[in-house]
């Protein structure tokens, strides 16, 4: 199946579509769910899938997910992951808002595979179109349970620009998105609190690597209502990056890249200049960021209030930890210039993740 048109970029050159068992066709989106992790990997490696989603209202939202962590230390046991959060903006209790749990299990009660995809841990599996778990009660933290299916593209959306990105050392850290806009059904139960999900808009993710960012801002949003003046717009999905690594004892400048896709057609911010761009600005509460490719011109910016933030501490393999600051129901301005149109957004319901190593950051560390 071709591809939403993707005017200011080549075509890509990775490779899609390979067969599964039996000989049936195992479409891109799948196949960008399967897992790297392998047993006895060495150098360390973490890997997450994750789903996202947001009630129609903006007023809720869910995020779980999976991981797989192997530690750089020779002998050192792997573990696997089970994390998720709830987020309510309806909500007159603190304590509700968010609420958060994680599981960690030995790497031997972890199964996984590929063609057709699967990741199941004790009392949770992710599969493809489907995620279903439960965790916590009884005493063990914050109780959560889900039984989540939403529709797949056949292809799945690639952030980085060539495959050299996706198996070469640069950056350590991959990220694909194989389900970048589809809708939830099913329910997402919060400590005895069920949620009917049917409608949720939500996105899938994949990301694995020798470890996460020095720092990173990460966004996705496919809930914007078009301005005053805007351009007609049916539908829109954006997605953006900027992540600051460490080169022996120097730590790079932001490099970003970012597409968003109005109405099936995707205009990709990830040429040089684009990546190299000097107007990112990242805090604690907030991403901005300016880029330009072709004759498109992106500009927007994301916040959280602190209330609705959760934040979870990430390991890496190599024994460092980083604070990720999550949001799902965080706000957006965006501005979009292709073609002679400008098209002026607006969003209550973005997901933004902000990574960061310092410890002052005022955001309660829940899990």
């Amino acid at each position: 199946m071709t591809g939403p048109e993707q005017p200011n970029h080549e075509p890509s050159r990775l490779s899609t579509q390979p067969a599964g068992k039996d000989g049936a066709v195992w479409t891109d989106s799948e196949a960008a769910n399967t897992l790297r992790y392998q047993p006895g990997v060495r150098g360390g490696h973490v890997e997450s899938l994750f789903l996202k989603g947001n009630s129609p209202d903006g007023k809720r939202a869910l995020w779980i997910k999976q991981t797989l962590l192997a530690p750089k230390q020779p002998g050192q046991p792997a573990v696997a992951e089970l994390w998720a959060v709830a987020f309510r903006r309806d909500s007159k209790d603190p304590s509700r808002c968010p609420v958060a749990n994680k599981r960690t299990f030995p790497i031997a009660e972890a199964s996984f595979g590929s063609a057709p995809f699967f990741f199941r841990l004790p009392g949770a599996e992710f599969t493809q179109g489907h995620a279903r778990g439960e965790i916590g009660g009884d005493g063990n933290g914050k109780q959560l349970s889900w039984d989540l299916a939403f529709d797949c593209p056949s292809d799945a959306f690639r952030p980085f620009p060539n495959e050299r990105m996706y198996k070469g050392p640069f950056p350590r850290t991959k990220t694909l998105t194989p389900v970048a806009n589809t809708r939830l059904s099913g329910f997402f139960e919060v400590e005895g609190e069920r949620w009917d999900v049917t409608g949720y808009a939500a996105a899938q993710g994949h990301n694995w690597g020798k470890g996460h960012s020095q720092a990173y801002a990460w966004v996705h949003g496919n809930a914007f209502t078009p301005q005053r003046g805007s351009a007609d717009v049916s539908q829109v999905w954006l997605e953006a990056l900027s992540g600051r690594v460490r080169v022996g004892p120097v730590r790079t400048p932001w490099l970003s890249c970012a597409a968003i896709c109005i109405d099936d057609t995707v205009y990709r911010f990830d040429g040089t200049a684009a990546m190299l761009s000097r107007r990112i600005k990242v805090d604690d509460r907030s991403y901005q960021l300016e880029l330009a490719q072709g004759d498109a011109r992106l500009k927007a910016r994301f916040w959280a209030d602190p209330n609705q933030v959760a934040g979870l501490r990430y390991d890496d393999p190599d024994g460092q930890t980083l604070s990720c600051l999550n949001s799902k129901l965080a706000w957006a301005e965006v501005a979009m210039t292709a073609r002679g149109r400008t098209w002026t957004l607006k969003s209550d319901q973005v997901a933004l993740e902000l990574g960061t190593r310092k410890d002052d950051h005022g955001i309660a560390i829940l899990v």
